[in-house]
């Protein structure tokens, strides 16, 4: 444990400004929970719900939101290293950490303020458990496909209907965002599992994640109060065009956590009697020093996105797409320096290289991030807002 503590202090580790002490205990109860259930997490589908709440205490998931709303200081930086902690040893815990943060950041961009008042400070808790359902938005605005939900004015709100196939963290009492077609264009809005004509079936198998609560949604005429309402139709654009970068530029905890635990994967084969390994393709001294360029970097865009500056939002993508080749890259590396043993079924290189392949298919997955950086350098840079 000792060993544990002292690698969470190395040189490649996170810094974030304001909340070293957070990120301290945090690292304290991932190696002390998260380090030995991830197998379990893994193999059984176990649903970490017990360490999600410890993070919520120790660490909270409102580095992102305004303090008056129950967050932490430490900004989009401090999102992304938390979520990093986490997948240096679980990617599928990770992601959960995405999930609920990336609730909190919807409500934190919205012009609702009773709805914010009234629910981001359990959010940033992790008192109320939130998931995401964006991605279809996201393939939509990219005219990758068609939004899946409906929504039907109606006195008092709006009645949903469709089906998306796949939403995480959707655990008990979950709240989640999603976007619907309306006449007028797009609107998001909370839906809460249990809503009388929402039906929830679990999703998959899947070869890896299968304990992130992942299910199917079919919306038959579920009623979505307008108080519920995170973005109205009426100036979507807008808020969508502050929502997107931050959503996408959080991702990168998962790459970077995941390649750390590549890594120490890596350094335990460093052996003179492994002499071969001196030759396998990505070397950890290579690999440590474009995480630590691309960690530098992703730092950079989070301040530049929490202050007056922002980044480009196609340099947000490039960061995303690097992230997700570099994780690709030290996944494999990790394995191949594993050698025959990383060929066994329940050997951490194993998951390791299930768990990058996540990262590459991920809405916006690898592809999708490479259609969106062509497009923009035959357009010009796409500015955050």
């Amino acid at each position: 444990m000792t060993e544990m503590y002292g690698d969470a202090r190395r040189a490649d580790a996170p810094v974030v400004a304001g909340g070293e002490e957070d990120l301290a205990r945090l690292r304290r109860l991932v190696a002390d929970q998260l380090a030995a259930l991830a197998p379990r997490i893994d193999e059984e589908g176990l649903h970490p719900q017990a360490f999600l709440r410890d993070y919520g205490r120790v660490y909270g998931f409102g580095h992102a939101v305004d303090l008056g709303y129950g967050g932490r200081p430490g900004g989009l930086k401090g999102v992304i290293a938390g979520m990093e902690a986490c997948s240096e040893h679980c990617v599928s815990t990770g992601f959960l950490v995405w999930c609920q943060t990336s609730c909190a950041w919807y409500l934190q961009k919205s012009g609702n303020t009773p709805l914010k008042r009234r629910l981001l400070p359990a959010l940033c808790s992790g008192q109320q458990p939130a998931g995401t359902g964006l991605s279809n938005l996201l393939k939509a605005r990219s005219q990758l496909e068609p939004l899946r939900l409906r929504a039907v004015a109606v006195p008092g709100g709006y009645r949903i209907h469709g089906t998306l196939p796949w939403v995480s963290n959707l655990v008990a009492g979950a709240v989640f965002a999603v976007a619907a077609a309306t006449p007028g264009g797009t609107l998001m809005a909370l839906a809460r599992a249990g809503a009388p004509g929402l039906t929830l079936r679990r999703a998959g198998p899947f070869c890896a994640l299968e304990g992130t609560a992942t299910m199917s949604c079919r919306f038959d005429d579920v009623f979505l109060a307008d108080s519920e309402v995170i973005a109205p139709d009426e100036g979507f654009d807008d808020y969508f065009a502050r929502m997107r970068p931050g959503l996408i530029l959080a991702q990168m905890g998962m790459a970077l956590g995941l390649v750390r635990g590549a890594l120490t994967l890596i350094d335990e084969t460093r052996s003179p009697a492994r002499p071969a390994n001196a030759f396998v393709e990505h070397q950890p001294e290579d690999l440590r020093e474009r995480l630590h360029a691309l960690r530098t970097e992703t730092q950079a865009a989070a301040d530049g996105l929490d202050g007056c500056a922002p980044a480009r939002f196609d340099e947000i993508l490039a960061l995303r797409a690097r992230g997700t080749r570099l994780a690709l890259d030290a996944a494999q590396s990790a394995l191949l320096h594993c050698g025959a043993n990383g060929y066994l079924a329940r050997h951490p290189a194993q998951r390791r290289v299930r768990e990058a392949y996540f990262v590459a298919l991920v809405t916006p997955a690898l592809k999708h991030l490479a259609r969106e950086i062509a497009l923009a350098k035959s357009s010009g840079p796409l500015p955050v807002a």
